[in-house]
């Protein structure tokens, strides 16, 4: 290690590691070399905490957890050779492995593929691709309609979807909607090049090839992709007349922008669970702790039927004062009354389309037995009208409470139950998927450094372990609002290690009112952490606000008295 600070020698000192000690050895220096302070005649043992002097240059032995030092999740944009998820998977990541060639190699790899055209042989194809072009990802993507996105082949780094997906669509309006059409651009406010390739699959969606990174910015590269794209698409044609529609177990699964497709057997078992459902007319029930995600299952349905075209309307029962809600759901006419202008309902609105009952379960009695007449009849009666009107609406319908329950005491209709639960489908909490825990973080960290513009290496080995085995009360919402707040505390390009997560996570208390003694709580974790934050506050006003000092009074390192700042700052 070279010091370029005053007083070091030109060999100076040697440090040694072995498996269970670290010692350091002046080398006949100028100045000597001294451990805490004090000159070493020779050599001398160190110990975590202890500072070495060499010259003007100090360095302290900080002891690291190994799961700490290595990534568990590592974001595109890091500069980590790391996939997406980091040390959870033996994939490599293909654009690393290799140097870059040119796209001719890139589209002769293509050209000359013999595979068959299923999902792995695309995947390849787009593996190849990024080889030889060190593109930072590829993708293939079907667009449908306005909103839905379907990913059928990919490699490299995750990519942003719903970001692509945005930028696309709004490149492909500005054309005239015919033949093939290629675009390059950015992403968001990351700055990030993204170039692809569009053509039209059919009336109603739209077959894309994209590439982002530093290399997407060479000036063959539009043309390049519309290329591969031209090549890419019989395949898909071919896999599709291999497996005809009475073979194929159904219409595809569609998600929303910005859905992380889970991993878990929980989760999976849930996909299947809706494939039966996605004909667009069996109610459905949608059960699960408040923050799993019941909202992006309802338009994960929505988008794979046939009304993906039409309107999605979600409607808050609990939010909406009981006065109020009526109104809300079945319109108001003209001169119903004094004051109130005439407005069309929420069934109205979404004729045609998905009209989603969020919290089905706390809808007032009163309202339940209109709702009903209304689902029987399929027409609704607004406000002061003496007339109805029809309306074609699938209703799915979501709660976070026992509605069993609530059916056996009386507060909810049975017979409006099982109006509701044409089908159910429960989804599952986030602390029983904990495999679904790395993909999340990986997006939640991806949208939030974009958003941020803030770089951030990914997350340690160690700090997601640690939140694969947190209890989770707020299960994905509660997630993403932790990773925000993790990211915002994340020094610039600095690894999220679990000295930065907060108390609740990294020390989860076993009890929520823990016992206590003479008003003293027994929660272990809660007193250490009181104490160590005492001590910090005492250490800093006896060192005057000197972070060395202080840590030097504290015993610790001065950048382990950074740590325990960037967690717990001192009053």
């Amino acid at each position: 290690m070279v010091l370029g600070a005053a007083g070091v020698s030109r060999v100076h000192a040697a440090v040694s590691v072995a498996s269970d000690r670290v010692t350091v050895e002046d080398l006949d220096s100028k100045n000597g070399t001294l451990v805490n302070g004090v000159r070493i005649e020779s050599s001398s043992a160190l110990k975590p905490g202890d500072l070495l002097t060499l010259g003007a240059a100090s360095l302290y032995l900080e002891e690291l957890d190994a799961d700490d030092a290595q990534l568990g999740v590592a974001l595109p944009d890091s500069g980590s050779d790391a996939p997406g998820l980091g040390a959870r998977t033996t994939e490599t990541h293909a654009a690393a492995a290799r140097p870059p060639h040119s796209w001719i190699e890139a589209l002769a790899g293509i050209a000359q593929d013999d595979e068959t055209g299923e999902a792995q042989g695309l995947s390849e194809s787009l593996e190849a691709l990024v080889r030889a072009t060190k593109v930072e990802s590829a993708a293939l993507l079907r667009l449908i309609g306005v909103a839905g996105v379907e990913v059928l082949a990919s490699a490299g780094a995750p990519l942003r979807v719903d970001a692509i997906a945005a930028a696309i669509s709004a490149c492909l309006a500005a054309t005239d909607g015919a033949g093939a059409a290629t675009a390059a651009g950015t992403v968001g406010g990351s700055g990030k090049t993204v170039v692809w390739a569009g053509q039209r699959a059919d009336s109603e969606s739209t077959l894309c090839l994209v590439s982002t990174g530093r290399s997407a910015r060479d000036a063959s590269a539009p043309a390049a992709l519309k290329v591969a794209l031209r090549l890419l698409a019989p395949r898909l044609d071919s896999a599709t007349r291999a497996h005809p529609a009475e073979a194929r177990p159904g219409p595809a699964l569609r998600f929303p922008a910005g859905h992380v497709r889970a991993r878990s057997a929980a989760m999976q078992a849930l996909y299947a669970e809706m494939q039966p459902l996605l004909g667009g007319s069996v109610p459905v029930l949608i059960t699960g702790e408040t923050g799993v995600g019941k909202e992006m299952i309802a338009r994960a349905l929505h988008l794979s039927s046939p009304r993906a075209d039409r309107s999605f309307v979600a409607v808050n029962c609990a939010a909406i004062p009981s006065e109020l809600l009526e109104a809300e759901l079945f319109g108001v006419v003209r001169g119903a009354a004094t004051g109130v202008s005439p407005r069309r309902g929420k069934l109205q609105v979404a004729d045609g389309g998905v009209l989603l009952l969020d919290e089905i379960g706390d809808m007032p009695p009163a309202l339940q037995a209109k709702l009903l007449r209304a689902l029987q009849d399929g027409e609704v009666l607004p406000v002061g009208a003496d007339r109805p009107v029809k309306v074609d609406v699938w209703v799915l319908s979501a709660t976070n409470t026992d509605i069993i329950e609530r059916v056996r005491q009386g507060s909810f209709r049975q017979d409006l139950y099982y109006r509701l639960a044409g089908a159910t489908l429960h989804v599952p909490a986030l602390r029983q998927r904990p495999d679904d825990i790395a993909p999340l973080v990986t997006a939640f960290l991806t949208d939030t450094s974009v958003e941020l513009d803030k770089s951030i290496r990914g997350m340690s080995l160690k700090a997601l372990a640690t939140l694969e085995r947190a209890p989770w009360p707020g299960n994905v919402r509660q997630l993403r609002h932790e990773i925000r707040s993790l990211a915002l505390r994340c020094p610039p390009g600095a690894t999220i290690e679990f000295t930065l997560l907060p108390d609740s996570l990294a020390n989860p208390a076993a009890d929520t009112q823990p016992a206590t003694v003479n008003g003293d709580s027994l929660n272990l974790p809660a007193r250490i952490a009181a104490l160590e934050h005492e001590l910090i506050a005492t250490a800093l006003r006896l060192a005057r606000g000197n972070r060395s000092a202080a840590a030097r009074l504290l015993g610790i390192s001065r950048i382990g008295l950074y740590k325990k700042l960037r967690r717990v700052p001192p009053l």
